[in-house]
């Protein structure tokens, strides 16, 4: 009679021990589902910031082309461009500058941002020499070209490294 007790608590150890077993691999499982949909929408969202930002460098570059080439046109002395040339693009308005800047800072990396502060500064001084002499406005043409190459180069480089860091 002393052995009556065992195989009521051997059952009973046994359907603890299978419970806490049961759960202990559903934990596991319910923690490895977790931090795989965190991976997965870390990188989600690493794409969605990578497509913005491309669509922004997009942008940018198109506007500094469009934005250097007017102000080329805007200063030559009479004579040397068509006057009724239509396909010359505008001047960006100034609500599109700043929008410009805006997409700058907000996806551009520090040396991006740095190169187009230099471009815009060339700029400016392209578009303040209206007037002046003409002598000084091909180094100036130079500086604000190689300023849009530069950019051009650089924003080229972080979209198609492998690996780049956002900021």
């Amino acid at each position: 009679m002393a052995w009556e007790w065992v195989a009521p608590i051997a059952t009973a150890v046994t359907g603890i021990a299978g419970t806490f077993f049961t759960w202990y691999s559903g934990k596991q499982g319910r923690e490895h589902a977790e931090q795989v949909a965190k991976q997965s929408a870390a990188a989600s969202l690493t794409q969605l910031r990578e497509a913005r930002r491309a669509a922004a460098y997009i942008e940018v570059l198109t506007a500094v082309g469009n934005a250097t080439a007017a102000a080329i046109h805007a200063t030559m002395p009479p004579g040397f461009v068509d006057e009724d040339d239509e396909d010359d693009p505008p001047f960006p308005t100034i609500a599109d500058q700043v929008e410009l800047r805006a997409k700058v800072d907000l996806y551009g990396t520090q040396e991006v941002r740095r190169i187009f502060a230099e471009w815009r500064q060339n700029l400016h001084e392209v578009m303040d020499s209206r007037g002046e002499a003409q002598v000084q406005l091909p180094a100036r043409y130079e500086r604000m070209k190689d300023a849009s190459a530069q950019l051009a180069e650089q924003m080229n480089s972080e979209m198609t490294s492998e690996r780049h860091h956002l900021r």
